[in-house]
């Protein structure tokens, strides 16, 4: 996303909510990102989006054009299109087969995660998984991470590569292995590892500052639908 494209977005939301706390400035749910992407779409301003409004609409397309017109685009990736519809909550709609297998995925979190503690939530999901309502994220920073988790965003990237050395191209260093050893002695890191190797998530994507957010001061994964079974099935219709 360009930054004349953010800094018009914080403009219009400090101009349009004044009673937001100004942390809460730069907004930002990411979508999967790839290379040649399209420029959002900026749409109107989210109060004048109505979700029971825009539940009755019957068609994808009136769907998504009341969205375009009364909500903000926030990111726009090669499968979905992530729109603020409050300033709490955002709405991915899926814009081709792997977006809606995405929100899918996304709406079936892992079960390892019975406290809520590693993913943003989601409140409600449109029909054939058409779109979902899920948390509106601030932007994660390697230092708000090293915040939050009380381990450096270099350190959890070097132990994700030891720990699914499989993922990789290259075989682990010994530096990867020590991290990865260090980490298993952290229950939040112990425990994140086991969800991706039980659940089959993506480790490149979570090693993407990108994937991860900032809710209620706490580190969430939020880009979590593209799985290892997703993967395996989008190959196997490309063949």
């Amino acid at each position: 996303m360009e930054h004349s494209i953010l800094k018009e977005f914080i403009q219009l939301i400090l101009e349009e909510e004044e009673d937001l706390d100004n942390n809460n400035n730069n907004f930002v749910d990411a979508t999967r990102k790839v290379s040649g992407s399209k420029k959002p779409m900026i749409g109107g301003p989210f109060h004048k989006f109505d979700f029971q409004t825009f539940k009755q609409l019957k068609t994808y397309e009136e769907r998504l054009k009341y969205l375009n017109s009364t909500a903000k685009n926030i990111g726009e990736g090669s499968s979905r299109i992530a729109y603020i519809i409050n300033p709490t909550q955002v709405l991915k709609i899926a814009i081709n087969d792997s977006g809606f297998q995405q929100n899918r995925s996304e709406t079936r979190v892992c079960k390892l995660d019975n406290g809520n503690k590693y993913f943003t939530k989601i409140y409600e999901v449109g029909p054939k998984y058409e779109w979902l309502l899920t948390d509106f994220a601030k932007p994660m920073t390697e230092r708000a991470f090293q915040g939050i988790t009380g381990v450096s965003w270099k350190q959890f990237q070097s132990a994700l590569y030891a720990g699914f050395e499989s993922h990789t191209k290259s075989g682990a260093t010994e530096q990867n292995k020590q991290d990865y050893q260090q980490l298993l002695n952290n229950p939040y890191f112990s425990k994140l590892f086991e969800i991706i190797k039980v659940c089959e998530y993506m480790p490149s994507d979570l090693s993407k500052l990108d994937s991860w957010g900032i809710v209620d001061g706490t580190a969430r994964i939020i880009d979590y639908g593209f799985t290892n079974d997703l993967q395996g099935k989008i190959q196997t219709t490309r063949v």
